[in-house]
C-alpha cells in the first residue's frame, strides 16, 4: 500500500518544470522556414562530391516544432529539448487535476555513443520525483509507435549512421546508398494512414493520365489548374461515399508539392518511377513560387503533430529543390501557402 501511495504520489508536482511559452517567440514563416534552411544544407551537400550526407538541426528550430505538437495533442502542455555536448535533455509537462497538479517528465540522452540504425541511447527517466527505468520508456514509446504509426516505423532507423549533439545544435547523419533511400521513401510512403495512401494513388494515376492529354503539350501548367484537375475526381469520391475529405486532400497537396520541385509519388507507394516528359508548375509564370507555395501548403497542414512523418516523406521533396533567393514574393507565396494548407485542415470538405 505504501508502495502503491508513493507511485501516486511522487510523479504529480504542484507546478510544471518548465516556463509558460511566449507566443511572440519562435514565429518565423510557418512550417517552411526550417524546412527551407534544411533544404539548403542539402544542396550544398549535392555540390561537394564526398560530403557526409546528414543535416545540422537547430535547438530553437526543434523546439518550435516539439512544443506545438505536445500542445496540440494535450492543450497545456509543454516541452523544451536541450542540447548539449554529446547529451540531450528532454523535458515536457502535462497539467493533471484540472491543472491543479502537473505530470513533468525528464528524459536524458547519450548522444557520444555511436549507433548506426539504433536512435540516441536513454541513459536516465524522471516522472516527478519517481525515477523510471530508461528501459521502461523505450518500451512504451516504442508500443506507442506501433499503435500510432504500424510497425513500419521500425524500419526508419536503418538508414541512420550517427548523431553529434553540440550546444545549441544537433547533426544526424544517414548512408550515401541509394537503394537505402528509396527503401527509406517505401517505409515512410507505408506510414501514411491506408485512405491518404489510396488516395496518393488515386491522384498519382490522375496525373499519369493529364500528362498524356493535348492540353499538357507545352509542359506548363498553372497551379489553380492543377489544382482544379486533381479536385474533381477526389470530390466525385468523396460524394459518392468511396473516401473522406480529409485524406484526400493531403494526398493532393502531397502530390502537388512533389511534382513542384520535380518529384513523383512512386517511391512513396513502392512503384517504378514513370518516364514521362515531366510537367513543370507554375504561380506568376515562375516555378519557384509554385515550389514556395505548394511545399508551405503541405507542411502547414502536416503540422508539428505529425513533423516526424513530414520529415521522412520530405526527403523525395528535398533531393530536387532548387533555390531563387529571398524575395519578398517567395514570402506571400510562403504565407499564401501556409493558410491554405490552415484552411485546408480545418475544413476539408470545404476546401474540395
Amino acid at each position: 500500500l505504501v508502495a502503491l501511495l508513493a507511485a501516486t504520489a511522487l510523479p504529480l508536482q504542484t507546478g510544471p518544470s518548465l516556463p509558460a511559452p511566449d507566443p511572440r517567440l519562435g514565429h518565423t514563416r510557418g512550417p517552411w522556414a526550417p524546412a527551407q534552411r534544411w533544404l539548403q544544407q542539402l544542396r550544398a551537400q549535392r555540390q561537394r562530391p564526398g560530403a557526409q550526407p546528414g543535416l545540422w538541426l537547430a535547438e530553437a528550430a526543434l523546439n518550435a516544432l516539439i512544443a506545438p505538437a505536445l500542445a496540440s495533442a494535450r492543450p497545456g502542455a509543454r516541452a523544451h529539448l536541450d542540447l548539449e555536448t554529446d547529451h540531450a535533455q528532454l523535458r515536457a509537462n502535462w497539467p493533471a487535476a484540472g491543472g491543479a497538479l502537473w505530470l513533468n517528465l525528464d528524459l536524458r540522452f547519450d548522444m557520444a555513443e555511436q549507433r548506426p540504425g539504433l536512435w540516441p541511447r536513454l541513459v536516465s527517466a524522471r516522472l516527478g520525483r519517481l525515477p523510471l527505468p530508461p528501459a521502461w520508456i523505450d518500451a512504451a514509446a516504442q508500443r506507442a509507435l506501433d499503435a500510432k504509426l504500424g510497425p513500419a516505423w521500425r524500419e526508419l532507423p536503418a538508414a541512420i549512421t550517427g548523431w553529434q549533439a553540440l550546444p545549441g545544435r544537433l547533426r544526424v547523419n544517414w548512408a550515401q546508398d541509394r537503394a537505402n533511400w528509396r527503401q527509406l521513401a517505401g517505409t515512410a510512403g507505408r506510414l501514411l494512414p491506408a485512405p491518404e495512401r489510396e488516395a496518393l494513388s488515386c491522384h498519382h494515376s490522375a496525373w499519369q493520365a493529364v500528362l498524356s492529354q493535348p492540353a499538357a503539350a507545352d509542359r506548363t501548367w498553372a497551379v489553380p489548374q492543377a489544382l482544379q484537375a486533381l479536385a474533381r475526381p477526389a470530390l466525385a469520391r468523396v460524394q459518392a461515399g468511396s473516401t473522406q475529405a480529409e485524406p484526400e486532400l493531403r494526398a493532393l497537396l502531397l502530390t502537388l508539392a512533389l511534382h513542384a520541385v520535380g518529384r513523383s509519388p512512386a517511391p512513396l507507394l513502392n512503384q517504378p518511377h514513370p518516364n514521362p516528359p515531366p510537367l513543370r508548375l507554375v504561380m506568376a509564370e515562375r516555378d519557384d513560387m509554385a515550389q514556395h507555395f505548394l511545399l508551405s501548403a503541405w507542411l502547414a497542414w502536416q503540422g508539428n503533430e505529425r513533423f516526424a512523418q513530414a520529415l521522412g516523406l520530405g526527403k523525395e521533396l528535398a533531393d530536387a529543390q532548387g533555390g531563387s533567393g529571398c524575395s519578398f514574393n517567395d514570402l506571400a507565396a510562403d504565407e499564401a501557402g501556409s493558410t491554405l494548407g490552415r484552411r485546408a485542415a480545418a475544413n476539408p470538405a470545404g476546401m474540395l
